[in-house]
């Protein structure tokens, strides 16, 4: 099924359409939410009500347009929301060990940008992440974000320079402690 025959089926009340476009669009859901939030925990958190806010408001989405940038616009709301209800800091996907957790390392492992993504701001982490990672579009972007396409695109920029120079100053750090006289 397309995602158009699903958002209709569901829109229908087919639980197995919904249950498809969970199955679908879960783990990008949950990459968001993680890259945004920083704490696992509120990021299942997070995207369980994603998607039951979903699909009580299926009849809203319009089955024309793809179904991964209606669902992104809502994991990257609750997940701001979220992180302006929480007192404290958010804390990386990391076990007691300070190693990733296991359900967390494959998504993370395909690029080993995470220390650089957690200096990022949130607004950069999320441009980054919804470009790079799951490959939306800058009016997609704009969309999700609820943001003119100018604003995304300087972000887009803005966050690719800061991860250039958190990678500039790590192969420094690097350079400086290979040599003998550190």
């Amino acid at each position: 099924m397309t995602d158009r025959e699903r958002i209709l089926a569901a829109q229908r009340g087919d639980r197995e359409a919904m249950a498809s476009l969970y199955n679908t669009y879960r783990l990008q859901a949950y990459q968001t939410a993680l890259v945004v939030l920083q704490d696992p925990h509120l990021a299942d958190d997070v995207v369980q009500e994603a998607f039951i806010r979903a699909f009580r408001e299926i009849g809203r989405c319009d089955p024309d347009r793809p179904f991964a940038p209606w669902i992104a616009r809502i994991v990257i709301n609750l997940s701001r929301n979220a992180l302006r209800s929480r007192r404290f800091l958010p804390l990386p996907a990391r076990d007691r060990h300070g190693t990733l957790e296991p359900r967390y390392a494959a998504s993370e492992a395909r690029v080993d940008l995470w220390p650089v993504l957690q200096r990022l701001t949130r607004a950069h982490r999320e441009v980054l992440l919804l470009r790079y990672f799951h490959g939306f579009t800058e009016p997609q972007i704009a969309e999700i974000l609820g943001l003119p396409v100018g604003t995304v695109k300087s972000r887009l920029h803005a966050a690719r320079q800061a991860v250039r120079r958190h990678l500039n100053a790590a192969d420094e750090m690097s350079g400086k402690e290979m040599t003998p006289d550190g």
